[in-house]
């Protein structure tokens, strides 16, 4: 497809795939490709396409029933569709355009904020002079969030030029002043290695989109198409052990990722007088339901003394002959 304009009307069972394979043909050749993509409506709503069309044009809506094909030389339409159908328009990426980085190597910024990334609690910046929002490589790679490729030129502060070749759309999350306020949007970033304490820069495209206001007297963004007002924090944001998703999950088995079952335990070595009851060894922040459950069966849950009982069923693993063990 590189170096094409493309008409995409994929098996819908098969979208993501094919709309994945256009991205990786358009990063080869950005300034030449470029794609109409015809989607169902459930389809493209759901979460993996959603975030392949990101940043993507939608054009166009049909709904159920409209004769939106004819078949080559039949005058007639054929029958309506099915479902609502979308399409989008991919177009191609303007020669020498650019982003800046500003911010790539400054020292911790005084509008910085602490929230979440995907889940994974993230120090997010903002930043004036950063035309696009731009997101850690290592904090990308630790967490194990999607990117998807890309093919754009960073300017850095020091005026040299930094090729990117991947972007992210994640989950950005804030909790604002007041009760129960919280902003949560999807936002589109580069990604880069940054020297930076901060793992998400938001630059000039988020700044205007929703309209910020920078007050650095108060020390306080007011988010006007929000309605909501972030507060710069300055201690340290407490980093939780990342979350998988249902949905990560079975992106990673799509790759034929391993998964194990881990069971952590605390190791206590107190002396035969000292050793805690089963009841003491249960952690306060169990629920009162899972303590009454383990407290009934625990003999089961507890620490075991010894080989289990003898239970009268034995199993035998029968060696093929001259094998070795």
């Amino acid at each position: 497809m590189s170096g094409h304009h493309v008409w995409l009307n994929p098996p819908f069972h098969r979208a993501e795939e094919f709309v994945l394979h256009y991205l990786k043909c358009k990063a080869a050749s950005p300034q030449s490709t470029s794609a109409c993509v015809l989607l169902p409506k459930w389809a493209a709503q759901s979460t993996p396409l959603l975030e392949r069309v990101q940043g993507m044009q939608k054009i166009a809506e049909f709904p159920t029933g409209y004769p939106l094909f004819r078949m080559p030389g039949d005058e007639k339409p054929s029958p309506g569709l099915q479902w609502p159908v979308m399409v989008y328009y991919d177009p191609p990426q303007p020669q020498g355009m650019a982003a800046t980085m500003a911010a790539a190597n400054m020292p911790a910024m005084l509008m910085t904020f602490h929230g979440k990334v995907t889940g994974v609690p993230a120090v997010i910046a903002l930043d004036t002079q950063a035309s696009h929002c731009f997101l850690s490589k290592s904090f990308a790679q630790q967490h194990g969030l999607v990117t998807y490729p890309a093919n754009t030129v960073v300017v850095l502060a020091d005026g040299t030029n930094a090729h990117l070749d991947a972007e992210c759309v994640i989950r950005l999350q804030f909790k604002a002043q007041g009760k129960n306020k919280l902003y949560h949007r999807r936002v589109k970033c580069y990604v880069i290695d940054m020297s930076t304490e901060q793992d998400i820069l938001l630059g000039q495209d988020w700044l205007l989109k929703e309209g910020v206001r920078l007050d650095y007297v108060a020390k306080e963004v007011t988010l006007r198409k929000q309605g909501i007002i972030l507060k710069p924090r300055r201690d340290a944001p407490q980093r939780d052990l990342p979350v998988l998703s249902a949905i990560q999950a079975k992106r990673h088995l799509r790759k034929a990722a391993n998964f194990f079952m881990v069971q952590v335990t605390e190791s206590r070595q107190e002396k035969p007088s000292e050793q805690l009851t089963f009841a003491q060894q249960i952690p306060d922040t169990v629920s009162p339901e899972v303590r009454r459950l383990l407290l009934k069966h625990q003999d089961v849950f507890g620490t075991r003394q010894g080989l289990p009982p003898d239970r009268g069923i034995s199993h035998v693993i029968v060696e093929e002959p001259g094998s070795r063990p």
